[in-house]
């Protein structure tokens, strides 16, 4: 008896281990309606400024703006999980972008 209890116990402490390291790998309370910024990321994409009204928002997750720290993008986001932050889900270079580069090598 005393073995099944304590393999009983031993199963749901490895499951329960599982569970949250899963819960941890996941974005917190990330939740929604999806917004659209554009703006220009900076402090190795920690913060993004809005070109609509220079707002300043927080990024909760830097590695997703890091690689263009300073350059024009279209970003979608969720609200984070405190005021004035967003979770980023996807980056776009604007085309415009691409074609005021090529005229300002010729």
């Amino acid at each position: 008896m005393k073995k099944k209890l304590n393999s009983i116990f031993i199963v749901a402490a490895v499951i329960s281990t599982m569970v949250f390291a899963q819960s941890d790998m996941q974005p917190s309370k990330v939740s929604g309606k999806t917004i659209t910024i554009p703006g220009v990321p900076s402090d190795g994409g920690r913060t993004l400024v809005s070109d609509d009204d220079d707002k300043k928002w927080d990024v909760e997750n830097p590695e997703a703006l890091r690689k263009y720290d300073g350059e024009h993008l279209i970003v979608k986001a969720k609200p984070g999980t405190k005021a004035d932050a967003i979770y980023v889900m996807s980056v776009k270079i604007p085309k415009d972008h691409f074609i005021d580069k090529k005229k300002s090598k010729n």
